[in-house]
């Protein structure tokens, strides 16, 4: 997996007993685990999987919105 670009905000949902992963820079897109790096991981992949889409139809993706890049776990 290439750099990560995008913030991920993580929490606990008791409505759906998991954790959810969303990516402010992709208001539709959200992910939700048992734990929160899977949460993460999985919200990776669907963020991947949303620019190569992007990508292929000629849009433009979302600006990077972190100061730093995120270490994945």
């Amino acid at each position: 997996m290439r750099r990560f670009d995008y913030r991920i905000v993580v929490e606990w949902s008791e409505g759906d007993h998991a954790f959810v992963a969303r990516v402010p820079a992709f208001p539709s897109l959200s992910a939700q685990s048992g734990t929160a790096p899977q949460a993460v991981w999985e919200a990776q992949l669907a963020v991947e999987a949303m620019l190569e889409a992007m990508a292929d139809s000629g849009e433009t993706v979302p600006p990077s919105d972190v100061v730093r890049p995120f270490r994945p776990f």
